[in-house]
């Protein structure tokens, strides 16, 4: 029910006009590629690094969307996106 109301005050243009938002936004994502990166630093080569800071940095981010940070759900949205166009690329090469 939450998600009904919320999703109206979420728009493309209004990340782009607000720049408090925006910066929000950023800075999220930064926050989230040095979760990443970090957790997949403490984790060995042979148990997948990738798969275990790809999952740390979305949890992260996941975590602030369920606490209601509108900026989050840009980034969530900007992170599946990335994800299916790597994807895209993998089935490509």
């Amino acid at each position: 029910m939450s998600f009904v109301l919320a999703a109206p005050l979420m728009s493309w243009s209004g990340l782009f006009n607000n720049p408090q938002e925006l910066g929000a936004t950023v800075l999220i994502l930064v926050a989230a590629l040095f979760i990443g990166v970090g957790a997949g630093r403490l984790i060995p080569r042979d148990r997948g690094r990738t798969f275990f800071g790809t999952c740390a940095a979305l949890a992260f981010v996941a975590v602030l969307a369920y606490f209601g940070v509108d900026a989050a759900g840009y980034v969530l949205w900007l992170l599946i996106a990335f994800a299916v166009v790597m994807a895209g690329f993998a089935l490509v090469a």
